[in-house]
């Protein structure tokens, strides 16, 4: 079997992941033209993005 190493992994409690496909998610939707900046799902991740910041 391969060695698999541990630190390719994020850790379960690390708030980039989190942030990362947030900030993914919502630059793909505005971009697309599938939501607007100022859309409740938008701003919703917004919020997300913020604690996830604070946690960092």
């Amino acid at each position: 079997m391969a060695d698999v190493n541990e630190e390719s992994y994020p850790a379960p409690n690390d708030p980039w992941p989190t942030f990362a496909y947030d900030f993914w998610h919502n630059s793909k939707y505005v971009y697309r033209g599938v939501a607007t900046v100022d859309s409740e799902a938008m701003i919703a991740n917004e919020h997300q993005m913020e604690k996830e910041i604070n946690k960092m």
